[in-house]
């Protein structure tokens, strides 16, 4: 197994108080598997993604729970640790906005080169340049080989992340943890995007944590999906069946809100009401006060995950 979280639990200190993001999440992800993180924002999946590589604001700390990867506990590490040989080796991160990511004073060939001459040392400047065009060309930017002295305010959002990609895959990573990579994206680009994010994880053999909000787009890229909500994660499936047999309400509720048809007339479903704050989280199932289904029991009792139909399905659920 690549990467084993057991029982992780990340809380927040503010001027409201603690509050746990996440409480006691477990995850797998095999090698050359791309997993899906999905629900709603407040849900708790950036703060899961980024305690992968212990990169959380200074307010959060990891209060329990262990991140392996390869065997190694990550939380164990020391900064200089995780900076030699976990951070940007092992493990790449794509963000949400790659213009916060670029620096604006810098070619795209300077900011390239800076990472190709830590890792090919043994390659000469003209080497590095044409390993950086080629990959520019294969994520679809057209003429590279000019638009590479370019500064990154030359480029489009989505020109900008085909970049961050190429970035990325350059140290052959073991694991890409993508955080919300095509939001603000129109569809086009967005699909053009995930399939080069595909090609290139094919490529290098690299194991993918999709973190999205979007259902749509996983239906698209994942082999599994995993759904956080108010920071438990309540269901995990292969993707085929969490789409055809959800079990947990939250999931089909996500589900039924994906549109349908392209007729104005139909309306689309909405999930009533809204995650709820960290610091003022409900007594037991953190779903209940707006599930239609909810028994007394879930208003008391913390439903724990558990295996359902398959050993790979499993669910946090009174009610299954």
């Amino acid at each position: 197994m690549l990467l084993e979280v057991k029982n992780l639990s990340v809380e927040y200190i503010t001027r409201e108080g603690r509050g746990y993001a996440v409480e006691n999440a477990s995850l797998k992800i095999g090698e050359g598997q791309i997993v899906g993180l999905v629900g709603e924002s407040g849900s708790g999946k950036s703060t899961l993604g980024w305690s992968i590589i212990r990169l959380l604001p200074g307010n959060a700390r990891i209060r329990s729970g262990n991140i392996l990867l390869k065997g190694r506990d990550i939380i164990k590490m020391s900064e200089r640790t995780l900076n030699k040989t976990i951070r940007g080796k092992e493990i790449s991160v794509i963000v949400q906005d790659p213009q916060n990511a670029l620096n604006p004073v810098f070619t795209i060939h300077t900011q390239i080169n800076d990472i190709l001459s830590l890792y090919r040392k043994r390659r000469g400047k003209t080497e590095r340049k044409e390993e950086a065009v080629s990959l520019l060309t294969k994520v679809g930017i057209a003429d590279a080989r000019r638009r590479i002295d370019e500064y990154p305010y030359c480029f489009s959002g989505g020109m900008k992340q085909r970049v961050m990609m190429v970035m990325a895959f350059i140290v052959n990573p073991s694991l890409l943890i993508a955080d919300e990579p095509t939001t603000g994206l129109d569809v086009t680009v967005e699909a053009q995007i995930l399939e080069h994010l595909k090609d290139l994880m094919r490529q290098y053999g690299t194991a993918v944590l999709y973190i999205t909000h979007d259902l749509a787009v996983i239906s698209e890229v994942a082999d599994k999906v995993i759904v956080m909500y108010a920071g438990n994660i309540v269901e995990i499936a292969n993707k085929s069946e969490l789409f055809d047999s959800p079990l947990h309400p939250y999931t089909r509720a996500l589900i039924n809100c994906l549109p349908r048809s392209t007729t104005q007339e139909d309306q689309l479903e909405t999930i009533p009401g809204s995650v709820p704050n960290i610091f003022n989280l409900p007594h037991g199932c953190k779903f209940h006060p707006r599930c239609e289904l909810a028994k007394q029991i879930c208003k008391e009792k913390q439903p724990l995950l558990k295996r359902s139909r398959s050993s790979s399905h499993k669910v946090a659920c009174f009610l299954v």
